[in-house]
């Protein structure tokens, strides 16, 4: 059986009204229950069991025959169907079918991709993958553990290019890249024996693979959780503490975001082998409810298949008897919901943690630290809320407790007064940095601007305006362009760009800009100001201009400033630079002029906006120049002098015509892993094809795409993403979320997505590398106080610069193990800022 928004398919592959067990397929009506036609495979004959399987991606269905004529008879087959209408769409066999393969036994569909089980193929079982929009055989998957009657096939589950296969016989289940046919991982049970049967049903969703084993401890059965893209590990065993010997919990399991739904056909609640159905939450490895049917009675075998979509679960009952003897039935229970998967930091209209008498206006800046802690701005109403800048605060949340950091009003070390918090950056889990203002005796518009830092005790004045210093030779600070702060801990902890106050026969316009780095306690380690000698280059070359913008991931920073003086020209008057604590001068890594290492005849121009990764490099975006340089191709993402992304060249040599046009976002997250957000154009690329997240591997040179606008979303519905709206990459580990708007009704259409890259390569196991989806607009919940509520919005705060650099050692949304920070609005008009790993 499957389940989407709009249709219920149900399987009867042992109905005989035109033969014997030629069986036939009914369609329902998702929103309603009501039956809408029967399916029935145009060659249909005796004991094809047409049914045997079924699965749904928008309007198409797809039905499997085990005993239906492929290449040879009685080999299986496979019929698509377009639900709309009952018309049949294809016939699918497999290439090497031979009779009594078993294909069909299980099918699933993902977008354009089909997967298809035959667990008797050569006595081991196989796989097959096929291309809907050409209607070819393009991937046969095998087990490599060699033939042994493994049944390898008995179910199989595709979300996108990821593939689940379970061999029940070797106990086993398989998750393979599609597109290269590469094994990526072998999944088996921590506790598992060889009779448990793991491998018998399983599922696919949501970056999240499910196993059923229904054989496992005396019959008692048991369902395991695995996530399949970070070392495949075991990350839950779901069981029933009401089981009995024999349930076979696990016969059937369907999943979506953090529901586990899972079928014990011989459990024994109305009578003997009744059957029940379990609901999971896979984040707390809980029962959330059980499953009966309402006029069920000993034998129904009611769980023997499950199938789930958002909060509309189906069962089945295939012995059910309310018709005829074993005729069979489907229940069709909605909704069914559990908690949220994430833990809820603070709520609009909550009482706001150390202040009197205030709650959550609206939630404002919020970041995540490396380990998934959490710090966000607030502003307040009510009796105790205060006026201006009294009414917004700076909370933080490590460890599960929400503590207010600072607000209006609110005394710091020594004395001073916080008038206003802002912008806070938590790029490393013990130390909180934040901007803001000063008030009280002494303190003007002239010295009120302060960065400030946190170090999880006290709030400390860590820089502030009109500060001075030896190394700034007179001047005084003015105003902080830019923050960036390290993820390491290291010398030079954060770094910020800045002006210096207008002081006649000191200081001017001409010499009022630089860059600096200190600690985290304010001890200044190195300065570079306009008007200043430039060490490196010598000869009376000045600093000229900085750009209001500076780059920190860890203790090297990156900095671009202009020239000025002996040997300058307007085509010579820029340079990009690094500065390392021990440095005794800046290291010029590239010059206005400069021809790029590996891109011969291509000349820097400009530099348009910089980011670093955790393990070094500059990752930048430039104007270019040179002989065959123009409007359309002067603009190129750079590392380590190698262009690896320009604007007019094709990124895909399967495409050459279709051609990257304008970037929009980049981020760093390694040495071989950078990422870029960019505008297509070319055949094929309209408005709703043309925006694509891509990831550049420099280990193997390639170019990838993660997600692409007009690309179906792995579910039965079929959507597609229609907007990408935010992402965040965390420089760390290359963890990163994005934030989509889908196509559909406009109740379900936006959804988070979070991927990993520590893992897989842009080759054979570019799968791993994909984002899943983890939280959808219109999914319902559990509220703790007991009543449901759905999601009605979800936002993710721009942690990208004005020149599109993200990672840079400014805000961050996305933890280093994936962990995100979101707000989330309910239909009960709640607004809550969310955190946790989806």
């Amino acid at each position: 059986m499957a389940v989407s928004d709009r249709f219920v398919l149900l399987g009867e592959p042992n109905n005989s009204d035109r033969g014997q067990w030629v069986g036939v397929t009914s369609v329902y009506d998702a929103r309603n229950g009501r039956y809408l036609r029967s399916l029935q495979a145009e060659d249909g004959d005796t004991f094809d069991f047409f049914g045997v399987s079924t699965s749904i991606c928008g309007p198409l269905g797809v039905v499997g025959a085990t005993g239906g004529d492929g290449v040879q008879a009685n080999s299986g087959a496979v019929y698509g169907f377009d639900l709309r209408n009952g018309r049949q769409a294809f016939k699918l066999f497999a290439d090497d079918g031979l009779s009594g393969d078993g294909f069909g036994r299980s099918v699933s569909i993902s977008g354009n991709l089909l997967l298809v089980g035959a667990p008797n193929h050569d006595s081991t079982g196989a796989a097959y993958v096929f291309d809907l929009h050409t209607g070819q055989q393009i991937a046969k998957l095998i087990s490599p553990d060699g033939p042994s009657n493994d049944d390898f096939g008995y179910s199989v589950s595709l979300c996108g290019s990821v593939a689940l296969v379970g061999a029940p016989n070797r106990s086993a289940a398989y998750v393979y890249d599609v597109e290269s046919e590469t094994l990526v991982r072998k999944l088996t049970a921590s506790d598992g024996t060889n009779s448990d049967d793991f491998g018998w049903s399983v599922s696919l969703h949501g970056g999240t693979a499910i196993v059923g084993a229904p054989e496992h401890n005396s019959g008692r059965g048991a369902v395991y959780v695995f996530d399949p893209g970070v070392g495949g590990s075991e990350i839950g065993k779901l069981t029933d503490p009401e089981a009995e010997t024999g349930d076979n919990l696990g016969y059937g399991v369907s999943h979506q975001g953090n529901l586990v739904l899972a079928g014990a056909y011989h459990a024994n609640p109305l009578g003997g082998n009744s059957g029940l159905a379990v609901l999971f939450d896979a984040v707390t490895k809980t029962v959330v409810r059980r499953l009966t049917a309402s006029d069920g009675g000993a034998g129904d075998q009611f769980g023997r298949s499950v199938a789930l979509y958002q909060n509309q679960a189906v069962v089945g009952a295939d012995s059910d008897d309310d018709l005829a003897s074993g005729a069979g039935a489907a229940y069709y229970i909605r909704p069914v919901s559990g908690p949220f998967p994430l833990a809820t930091l603070a709520k609009t209209r909550d009482f706001a943690p150390g202040t009197v008498g205030a709650d959550f206006r609206t939630f404002l800046d919020s970041v995540i630290s490396p380990a998934g802690d959490s710090a966000f701005c607030g502003r307040l109403f009510g009796p105790g809320a205060g006026r201006g800048t009294a009414a917004k605060g700076l909370w933080r949340d490590i460890g599960g407790g929400v503590d207010l950091v600072g607000r209006g009003g609110t005394e710091i070390f020594g004395g001073a007064m916080v008038n206003r918090v802002s912008n806070p950056l938590f790029n490393r889990s013990s130390f909180l940095l934040f901007e803001g203002t000063l008030k009280g005796p002494g303190i003007d518009r002239n010295n009120d601007a302060v960065i400030c830092s946190y170090d999880l005790t006290v709030v400390r004045d860590v820089m502030q305006e009109n500060q001075t210093d030896a190394l700034f030779d007179g001047a005084h600070l003015d105003r902080f362009l830019d923050v960036a702060q390290s993820h390491t801990d290291d010398l030079a902890d954060f770094a910020p760009a800045f002006r210096y106050k207008n002081q006649p026969g000191r200081v001017s316009r001409a010499s009022d800009t630089g860059v600096l780095m200190a600690d985290d306690d304010g001890t200044i380690r190195k300065v570079f100001h306009e008007g200043y000698p430039v060490n490196t280059i010598g000869g009376g070359t000045l600093w000229g201009q900085f750009a209001p913008r500076v780059t920190k991931t860890m203790d090297t920073s990156f900095f671009v400033a202009s020239l000025s003086g002996v040997g300058v020209t307007s085509r010579l008057d820029s340079i990009l630079c690094e500065w390392t604590p021990g440095d005794t001068n800046e290291t010029i890594l590239a010059r206005v002029g400069d021809e790029l290492d590996i891109s011969a005849n291509l000349f820097y121009q400009r530099f348009l906006g910089e980011t670093s990764s955790i393990t070094g490099g500059c990752f930048h975006r430039a104007l270019v120049s040179g002989p065959s340089v123009n409007r359309s191709n002067n603009d190129a993402l750079v590392i380590d002098g190698f262009a690896l992304a320009r604007k007019g060249n094709a990124i895909n040599f399967l495409q050459p015509q279709v051609k990257l046009h304008r970037f929009l976002k980049f981020w760093g997250a390694s040495n071989s892993r950078f990422f870029y957000l960019a505008k297509l154009r070319g055949p094929g690329v309209s408005g709703r094809n043309d925006c694509v997240l891509i990831m550049h591997d420099t280990i193997n040179l390639t170019s990838r795409i993660l997600m692409r606008e007009g690309e179906t979303v792995c579910g039965s519905d079929g959507v597609t993403v229609r907007s990408i709206l935010r992402v965040d990459v965390n420089p760390t580990t290359g963890s990163y979320v994005v934030l989509a708007s889908l196509t559909g009704s406009p109740i379900s259409n936006l959804g988070l997505f979070t991927g990993q890259t520590v893992e897989g390569d842009n080759n054979t196991r570019f799968a791993l590398r994909k984002p899943a989806l983890k939280l959808r607009k219109g999914t319902q919940f559990q509220a703790p106080s007991g009543e449901s509520t759905r999601i009605r919005g979800l936002s993710l705060i721009d942690t990208c610069d004005r020149y599109g650099a993200g990672g840079k050692g400014g805000p961050q949304v996305v933890g280093e193990n994936g962990e995100v920070i979101a707000c989330v609005l309910f239909t009960n008009r709640a607004k809550e800022l969310v955190s946790g790993k989806p």
